[in-house]
C-alpha cells in the first residue's frame, strides 16, 4: 500500500497483482486495474514520477510496465536483458526536471540505471552480484545509499554512478561502521584506493559469514527440539526454515533458463482442469509445472503433479524460485522410486506401506482385502496429494514440518499411521465409493496422535520391514545446476511421450480440421443466413413490388380518369375558345370592315376633293387655252398678212414642215401608247375597287341586312355627266384637220407656217406635260386625275371613228372646227393651266398639248 504523489490517492496491490486506487478524502474507489494488461508476474515494487503522471511496476519477471496515470493505460512494456531475471526494487532519481532515470535492483542483487524514455540501460558501474539488498535516493538526487547483504551501507554520488566510465575504474566508497564490521580507514576520493574486486571479496566473505550464521542458527539438530516441543515451526519463519532444512542451493541461472522457456503444452490449458480463483496462484502453479516438465519430461505425464505441488506453491507464493527448488528436492528425496513403474502407481513403495501395515495392524489389512480395497486407494491416494485432500491447511503444514525434518521414510510411515488411527471410521465403510470418499475428503484427525503414531512406527518397525533400508538418506541439490532425473522407465515414457506427441499433433490437426470445419460451418451458416436474408429480402421486395404494382395500377387508373376529365375539359375549353375566337374574329372582321369602309369613305372624300380641284384646274386651263387661241388667231392674222411676202420661201419650208409633222405624229403615237397603259391601270383599279366592295359585302353580310350602294367613281360620274356631250378629243382632232387644211391652202403664206410650228410646239409641250403627269399619277391608282378623264375622253373620241393616227387629218379637223381661222378664239376656252381647250356647248371637247413659247 502506497500513497500516490500529487493526488495523495491510496494505491493497494493484491496478491493476484490487481491494483485498486482510492481517493483519500472520501475513500471512494477511483480506479481498478486488472493484471491482464501486463506481463509482470507478482508485483514486488512500484515507482512513481515526481509529477504523478507516470508509474512503473516490476516483479519476478524480467520486464517493466510503464503506466500513464492520465489515461490509466499501459504506455509500454520494457523487456529487460538476460542478465536481469527479476526486479526487487525500483526508484526514480530526483532531477531538476521530471525524472527519467530509473534505479533498478535486480533479483541478482545488482543495481542498474535505465532511461525510461529511450528504454535503454545506462553503463553499469556495478559488477554482477553486488549483494545489494536495498537502495534509496536522497531528496535532491545527489546521493544514493545502498544496503548490502552483509549489513554495510555504501553511499555514492549520483554523478559518479551516472558518469560514462568503464567498470574497471574504481569508485569512491564511504562505509559506515556497523556492529559486525571492523574499523576501516576513511578513503580519499582523489586517490580512489578502494577497488571493485576487493569489495567483491569482502562482500563474499561477509555473505559466507551470514550464511554460516544462518546454518548454525537453523541447524536441523537445533530445530528438532523446537519442533518436538511446539509441534510445528513458527508460521512467519516456516518458509525460511524449510529453505534451510532443504539446503536449497539457489541455482538461479539454471532456474532462469527454465523460466525463459515457453509454457509446456501439457499445462497450457491448466486453468480448464483447475479453475482457481486466485490468478496469481494459478500463474505460479503453471510456471512451476512447466519448469519441472522442462527439467524432466516424465512430469508432463504425471497427472497427480498439480495436486501434489499446489500446497507448496501456496507456502512459497512470494518466491517461485525457492518453491521450484524445494519441490525438486522433495521429489528427489521423499518421492524415491515413485516413477519406476510409471505410468502405474509405485508398486514397490505401496508394498513397503502394506508390509508395515501388516506388521502393525493385520486386522485392518484383512478388512481391506475383504472389501477389495487395495493399496493404491488407501496409500497412493494420500501420497499423490501429499495429504492435502484429507488435512486442513494448518494440519498439512504441521505434518510437513515433521516430514521435512525427518528421514524420507517418515512420509510412508505417516500413511500407515493415518490408516491406523482412522481404522474405526474406515471399518465403518461398506461400499467402495465410501472408501473413495473417505480418502479424498477431510476427516477429523488428532494431529498429535497422528504424529506420535508415525514416530512410534518409525521406531518400532522391524528392520526387515522398515522402508529405511530401501530409501536413500537425504541429499540436497548441488550448486550450479540441477541433477538429471531419469529414474523412470524411459522407454515407456519416451514411447508414450512420442505417442502423446503424435496424438497431440493429431489432436492439433484434428483441432485445426475442427476449427476449419467449424469455420466452414460458420461460413456456411453465415452464407445460409445471408441467403435466407437475401431470399427474405427478395420476398419482401416482391411483395413490395406487388404492392407498388397495385398502387401503380390504381394510380394509372386514376391518372387515366384524370386524363379523360382533362380531355373533356380541353374539349369544352376548345369549344369555348372556338366560340371566343369566332366572336373575336367576327369583331375583328367587323372592325376591319368598318375601318375599310371608313378608309373608302375617306378615299371617296379625297377623290371628290381632288375632282373638285381638277375641275377648277380644268376651268383655269380652258381660260388659258382660250387666251392662247386668241393669241394664235392674232398670230394667224399676222401670218396671212405676211403670206404674200413669204410665197417664195414657202416651197422650201414645206419639206421641213412635213418632217416636223411626221415627228409630231410619232410623238402622238407614243402618247397614245402611254394612254393605252393608263387604260390598263384604270381597269386594274376598277377591278380592285370591285374586289374591295365584294369583301366589304361579305364581311358585313351577317350584321348588315341592307348595304349602301357602292359609290360611283369620279371618272364614271364625269363620263355620265358631260363627257359624251362635249368630247374634247374629237374637237381637238377636228381642230387639227382644220389646221392641216389651213396649212395646205396657205402653204405659201409665212404666217401659216409659223402658226403650224406654234401649234406643233404647243401639242408637243402638252404631250410631254401629260406624260409627266401620267407617270406621277401611276403611283396613285385610286386617284382619278385629269389624265384619267382625258383617257376616258380619248376612248370616247375613238368611238366616234376619228382617225387619230393621221396627224394631218387631226390638224385639219382642228382647223375646220373653227368657222373662221381668225375667230377661233370664240369657239375655244382654255383652263388656267392651259391644258384643256373647250369649245361651245354644242362642240366636242378637244385635248391638245400646250406649247410654250421659246
Amino acid at each position: 500500500v502506497v500513497f500516490m504523489p500529487v493526488t495523495d490517492n491510496v494505491l493497494a496491490v493484491y496478491q493476484d497483482d490487481a491494483m485498486q486506487i482510492w481517493k483519500l478524502d472520501d475513500f471512494e474507489c477511483a480506479k481498478q486495474i486488472l493484471p491482464e494488461t501486463w506481463k509482470v508476474h507478482h508485483i514486488k515494487t512500484i515507482a512513481f514520477t515526481r509529477d504523478g503522471r507516470g508509474m512503473v511496476i516490476g516483479g519476478h519477471s524480467p520486464s517493466l510496465v510503464v503506466f500513464s496515470l492520465d489515461l490509466w493505460s499501459v504506455q509500454k512494456v520494457i523487456e529487460l536483458p538476460d542478465s536481469v531475471s527479476g526486479v526487487r526494487h525500483i526508484e526514480f532519481l530526483p532531477q531538476l526536471f521530471d525524472a527519467s532515470i530509473l534505479g533498478l535492483l535486480s533479483s541478482h542483487c545488482t543495481l542498474y540505471f535505465m532511461d525510461i524514455e529511450t528504454s535503454t540501460l545506462l553503463k553499469n558501474v556495478f559488477v554482477p552480484q553486488s549483494n545489494i539488498t536495498k537502495f534509496s535516493c536522497s531528496s535532491n538526487g545527489k546521493f544514493i545509499a545502498c544496503v548490502l547483504q552483509s549489513g554495510e551501507v555504501n553511499i555514492y554520488t549520483s554523478s559518479q554512478l551516472l558518469e560514462t566510465r568503464s567498470p574497471d575504474e574504481p569508485v569512491a566508497v564511504e562505509k559506515v561502521e556497523t556492529m559486525h564490521s571492523p574499523d576501516l580507514p576513511e578513503t580519499d576520493n582523489s586517490k580512489k584506493i578502494a577497488a571493485q574486486h576487493k569489495n567483491k571479496e569482502i562482500l563474499k566473505k561477509n555473505l559466507l559469514k551470514v550464511h554460516k550464521q544462518i546454518k548454525e542458527t537453523l541447524d536441523l539438530n537445533r530445530l528438532k527440539p523446537i519442533l518436538k516441543e511446539f509441534g510445528e515451526y513458527p508460521e512467519c519463519y516456516r518458509s525460511l526454515i524449510w529453505k534451510a532444512i532443504l539446503q536449497l542451493p539457489g541455482n538461479q541461472a539454471s532456474y532462469v533458463s527454465l523460466v525463459k522457456k515457453d509454457i509446456h503444452h501439457s499445462y497450457a490449458n491448466l486453468e480448464v482442469e483447475y479453475p482457481l480463483e486466485n490468478k496469481t496462484a494459478l500463474k505460479n502453479l503453471k510456471r512451476l509445472l512447466s519448469c519441472m516438465t522442462h527439467w524432466s519430461p516424465v512430469f508432463s505425464e504425471a497427472k497427480f503433479l498439480p495436486l501434489f505441488v499446489f500446497p507448496f506453491v501456496k507456502v512459497f507464493q512470494n518466491d517461485p524460485f525457492v518453491c521450484f527448488e524445494a519441490v525438486v528436492t522433495i521429489f528427489l528425496n521423499w518421492c524415491q522410486h515413485w516413477f519406476e513403474y510409471f505410468p502405474f502407481p509405485p508398486i514397490n513403495v505401496l508394498s513397503m506401506i502394506e508390509n508395515v501395515l501388516t506388521e502393525h495392524d493385520l486386522e485392518l489389512l484383512k478388512f481391506y482385502y475383504e472389501y477389495g480395497v487395495k493399496s493404491h486407494l488407501y496409500a497412493w491416494t494420500l501420497l499423490e496429494t501429499a495429504f492435502s485432500e484429507v488435512l486442513s491447511r494448518s494440519e498439512w503444514l504441521c505434518l510437513w514440518d515433521h516430514i521435512l525434518s525427518n528421514e524420507p521414510a517418515f512420509l510412508l510411515m505417516a500413511v500407515v499411521a493415518y490408516n491406523i488411527i482412522c481404522r474405526k471410521a474406515i471399518m465403518s465403510c461398506r461400499t467402495y465409493p465410501d472408501f473413495e470418499y473417505f480418502f479424498h475428503n477431510q476427516n477429523p484427525v488428532d494431529m498429535k496422535r497422528l504424529l506420535s503414531k508415525t514416530y512410534t512406527l518409525c521406531e518400532k518397525t522391524s528392520t526387515e520391514v522398515h522402508p529405511r533400508q530401501y530409501l536413500v538418506t537425504f541429499k540436497p541439490l548441488e550448486e550450479g545446476s540441477y541433477p538429471v532425473f531419469n529414474k523412470y522407465p524411459k522407454f515407456i515414457v519416451d514411447y508414450k511421450a512420442r505417442h502423446l506427441e503424435k496424438l497431440r499433433k493429431e489432436e492439433e490437426t484434428i483441432k485445426k480440421q475442427i476449427d476449419m470445419a467449424l469455420n466452414h460451418k460458420v461460413a456456411q451458416e453465415r452464407r445460409l443466413k445471408e441467403q435466407e436474408k437475401t431470399e427474405l429480402k427478395e420476398k419482401r421486395l416482391r411483395e413490395l413490388e406487388e404492392v407498388y404494382c397495385e398502387m401503380l395500377a390504381k394510380e394509372e387508373t386514376r391518372i387515366t380518369e384524370q386524363h379523360k376529365k382533362l380531355l373533356d375539359l380541353r374539349k369544352e375549353l376548345q369549344t369555348l375558345e372556338d366560340e371566343l375566337c369566332c366572336a373575336s374574329k367576327n369583331r375583328m372582321m367587323q372592325k376591319n370592315v368598318e375601318e375599310r369602309h371608313l378608309n373608302l369613305s375617306l378615299l371617296l372624300q379625297d377623290i371628290e376633293r381632288k375632282r373638285t380641284l381638277q375641275e377648277v384646274e380644268l376651268l383655269a386651263a380652258e381660260k388659258e387655252i382660250q387666251h392662247h387661241l386668241k393669241d394664235i388667231s392674232a398670230h394667224k392674222h399676222n401670218l396671212k398678212q405676211k403670206l404674200g411676202a413669204a410665197n417664195s420661201s414657202a416651197v422650201l419650208c414645206h419639206h421641213d414642215l412635213q418632217q416636223k409633222q411626221n415627228k409630231l405624229t410619232e410623238e402622238l403615237r407614243k402618247v397614245m401608247n402611254v394612254e393605252a397603259e393608263t387604260k390598263k391601270l384604270q381597269q386594274e383599279m376598277i377591278y380592285l375597287l370591285g374586289k374591295l366592295k365584294d369583301q366589304k359585302e361579305g364581311s358585313s353580310e351577317a350584321g348588315h341586312q341592307h348595304r349602301p350602294k357602292p359609290c360611283q367613281t369620279r371618272s364614271q360620274v364625269d363620263l355620265d355627266s358631260n363627257l359624251w356631250k362635249q368630247d374634247p378629243v374629237k374637237a381637238a382632232m377636228n381642230t387639227r384637220e382644220e389646221l392641216l387644211k389651213s396649212s395646205e391652202i396657205n402653204i405659201k403664206n409665212g404666217e401659216i407656217e409659223k402658226s403650224a410650228i406654234a401649234a406643233h410646239s404647243l401639242l408637243e409641250g402638252h404631250r410631254i406635260e401629260k406624260e409627266a403627269k401620267l407617270l406621277k399619277h401611276l403611283e396613285k391608282p385610286l386617284d382619278l386625275t385629269v389624265w384619267e378623264k382625258i383617257f376616258i375622253q380619248k376612248n370616247k373620241f375613238k368611238s366616234m371613228n376619228f382617225d387619230i393616227s393621221d396627224e394631218r387629218n387631226l390638224i385639219s379637223k382642228f382647223i375646220e372646227s373653227t368657222p373662221d381661222g381668225n375667230d377661233i378664239s370664240k369657239f375655244v376656252k382654255s383652263t388656267p393651266d392651259g391644258n384643256v381647250i373647250e369649245g361651245d356647248s354644242n362642240e366636242y371637247p378637244v385635248v391638245i398639248m400646250a406649247v410654250e413659247n421659246e
